[in-house]
């Protein structure tokens, strides 16, 4: 299941880093769209990284020393992006 998290997400950055590479920096609409194409790669990376570690087991360690609230049953999204991102990348 990883496998084909992975394989999808590589897809998907592909797709918009097609995108981002088409703007230029000559005015400020294309600033804003490259801007924004970086913002939804990164969206998309760290719910997957969340769902992976998920899938591993590893959440519960996070949550277990506190890093991320026990209470809820999703991990909020500025703990994903951080947290989740640190903890995948450090691995």
């Amino acid at each position: 299941m990883i496998v084909i998290k992975i394989f999808e997400l590589q897809q998907f950055y592909e797709r918009w880093n097609e995108k981002l590479n088409s703007y230029t920096t000559q005015n400020l609409n294309d600033v804003f769209d490259k801007f924004f194409s970086l913002f939804v790669i990164y969206n998309r990376v760290y719910n997957v990284v969340e769902v992976i570690l998920n899938e591993e087991g590893k959440l519960v360690e996070l949550k277990s020393l506190g890093l991320i609230d026990k209470k809820r049953k999703k991990v909020l999204d500025n703990q994903a992006a951080t947290i989740c991102i640190a903890y995948y990348l450090k691995d």
